[in-house]
């Protein structure tokens, strides 16, 4: 029977690459906490317990369900509002082929990739960014 620790990070793993398939995720981005956990382990050969988990997914179990916060960027033709309902729905359909469920997932946009979106409909284009080169 696998460990309880490569349990949890076969999870996370899963629902890190739900979440990352959704169109429209950028990426996935790390925590703060996640963040924090990989600078106090430097300099240190990490255990089975600390090895990372995948940037942007924190999942916290309870007695009768699984919570799970997924941070991304997004950027593609969807707006960051739409992105983030699909990405919740592909974390709670992976919940649910886990066997698992009845918690939160909260998700979170913390960056949107403007430069690839593009104006949005009836906005023209900045005037410094379309006609000729300037000499």
């Amino acid at each position: 029977m696998p460990e309880p620790v490569d349990a949890e990070r076969s999870l996370e793993e899963r629902l890190a690459q739900a979440a990352g398939a959704v169109p429209g995720v950028a990426r996935l981005e790390p925590s703060l906490a996640h963040a924090i956990r990989g600078l106090a382990r430097l300099g240190r050969s990490p255990s089975t317990a600390e090895a990372d988990s995948p940037d942007g997914i924190s999942v916290t179990r309870r007695a009768d369900a699984v919570d799970v916060a997924v941070e991304i960027s997004v950027a593609g033709p969807r707006t960051a509002l739409e992105t983030a309902v699909a990405v919740r729905e592909a974390v709670r359909a992976e919940l649910t082929l886990a066997s698992l469920g009845g918690g939160a997932v909260n998700v979170r946009v913390l960056s949107v990739d403007a430069a690839e979106r593009g104006p949005g409909p009836g906005v023209p284009p900045h005037p410094l960014s379309s006609g000729p080169a300037l000499p």
